[in-house]
């Protein structure tokens, strides 16, 4: 036993030392290692305690205790779990269990239960003391090897069942431990003290060192299904916070266009504080996005912060308009691009496929509405963020998808527009980045949303429209090991 680090797990059988005493709150044991201890007792009888610490909820541990139907397929040497009768705070159970004894011979001890569950604890009339020396005397449990408060089950083999038991009569304990948690989660104690009479035609040493290992075998098997079932919960509750958190996202952009133009602080704020909480939501899940071939296909930006900043009239870090290192930005003024956005502006589009992204800036107009394409190319990704794209051409094309195999699609690449951006721009050296790189974070990634941060703080929200070619499993979590982003 150890308090504050783990030793490892003390096994006291067939003695009556207290080496193995009490087991209170403030000592914590190893995870998942049983201990246990043997004390004799007269007439053929014996008195055993196991314990092991849980990293779960007490709820989830007491909730396997009571799950008569489901012991069978969790404790390793129970052959036989059959529930007579379920009652209002308890059961009657037929149990067998199987133990080998000798080389080739194998002890089959079968009983009827009468089980209790104590939700409140057990009445303390009806518990002896500790370590009990005493005969065994039915109704009068042995005293649970964990101190303190606890949520118990006791269980009695009923009079006059001619089972290969005189007496059978334990008592579990789950037992919430605070002070034992690691990283915050929940850790339970689970303790069960039992005493068992043999029938006087099977000696009890023959079995009792068999009989205790076998328990603790029984109970780290229930230990490990405790702790899986906790994690499964966990998993439930996190799913359900992701999941109300994008409900909740996805109320606050209805109704938003243009990639966010126009919308008002109040609307601007709410979509925020939304990804916020989806950001937080999977924060608590551990877990990240990765960028790769399940994000390909055409979204549309719905929401782009910057968009919404500009146009307020506030500017941004950068002041690359539209969308992030736009070509307006480069080869018209500030003011000029900030107005044909506000008047023309009409979509913002991300084609993605595989390690390359286009962004297409669609603009209004009477005949023949123009588009810009920005093709961005996959880089290493710069540290702290998931991608880093580096825009390679800019290509003028018509708006509309059906004339673009017909018109003429000029490009020009980024590194001839390098002398006019240095020429009308120069606080450039000031400004980080080159304007032709971004990188971003992806906040959320499923079949239908992305969101990404960019190292502009522009905060992207797309809608998928076109969906991959091969649509693939929404397996999108990785471990989060990256920044938090809000």
């Amino acid at each position: 036993m150890w308090r504050r680090r783990p030793p490892p797990s003390v096994v006291v059988v067939g003695s009556t030392s207290d080496t193995v005493g009490s087991l209170s709150e403030e000592v914590c044991l190893v995870p998942g290692e049983v201990v246990s201890r043997v004390d004799v007792a007269p007439n053929n009888a014996r008195r055993i305690y196991c314990g092991v610490d849980i990293p779960a909820d007490t709820d989830i541990v007491y909730g396997l205790l009571t799950d008569y139907e489901a012991l069978e397929n969790v404790v390793p040497n129970l052959v036989v779990n059959e529930v007579l009768e379920r009652q209002a705070s308890g059961a009657r159970l037929r149990q067998v269990g199987s133990a080998q004894v000798l080389p080739g011979l194998n002890f089959r001890a079968s009983m009827v239960l009468e089980v209790r569950e104590l939700p409140d604890g057990i009445n303390e009339a009806e518990v002896g003391g500790f370590p009990a020396t005493g005969e065994l005397r039915r109704g009068v449990y042995p005293q649970p090897w964990s101190r303190g408060n606890g949520r118990d089950v006791a269980m009695q083999s009923i009079p006059g069942d001619d089972g290969d038991f005189t007496l059978y009569q334990g008592l579990w304990r789950a037992q919430s431990l605070p002070s034992c948690a690691i990283d915050g989660k929940n850790a339970t104690r689970l303790t069960f003290a039992v005493e068992i009479q043999p029938r006087p035609w099977l000696p009890v040493a023959l079995i009792e060192s068999r009989i205790a290992r076998d328990l603790a075998t029984n109970m780290k098997a229930m230990a490990a299904e405790a702790a899986r079932r906790d994690q499964k919960a966990e998993q439930q509750s996190e799913d359900d916070l992701v999941a109300q958190a994008r409900e909740q996202l996805e109320e606050s952009i209805r109704g938003v266009e243009r990639g966010g133009w126009g919308a008002g602080r109040a609307r601007v704020e709410a979509i925020e504080t939304a990804v916020d909480s989806l950001a937080r939501a999977h924060a608590l899940r551990g877990q990240w996005y990765s960028f790769d071939s399940r994000l390909s296909g055409t979204w549309r930006v719905v929401f782009s912060s910057r968009l919404a900043a500009l146009a307020r009239g506030h500017s941004t870090d950068r002041d690359e308009l539209v969308v992030a290192r736009s070509a307006l930005a480069r080869l018209l003024p500030r003011r000029a691009a900030t107005t044909l956005g506000r008047v023309a502006l009409n979509s913002i589009h991300l084609e993605i496929d595989g390690t390359t992204l286009d962004t297409i800036v669609a603009f209004r107009a009477p005949f023949a509405a123009p588009a810009l394409r920005l093709e961005y190319l996959f880089v290493a990704p710069k540290r702290g963020f998931a991608v880093t794209m580096i825009c390679d051409k800019i290509r003028f094309e018509p708006a509309n998808e059906g004339l673009r195999g017909f018109a003429p699609r000029p490009a020009l690449r980024t590194a001839w527009l390098a002398p006019f951006s240095s020429s009308s721009r120069t606080d450039d050296r000031n400004r980080g980045p080159p304007d032709n790189v971004v990188s971003f974070d992806l906040i959320h990634a499923d079949d239908s949303l992305l969101i990404t941060l960019d190292d502009a703080n522009d905060l992207k929200i797309c809608q998928r429209t076109t969906p991959p070619d091969q649509q693939q499993p929404s397996a999108w979590r990785r471990p989060f090991n990256k920044r938090q982003h809000f």
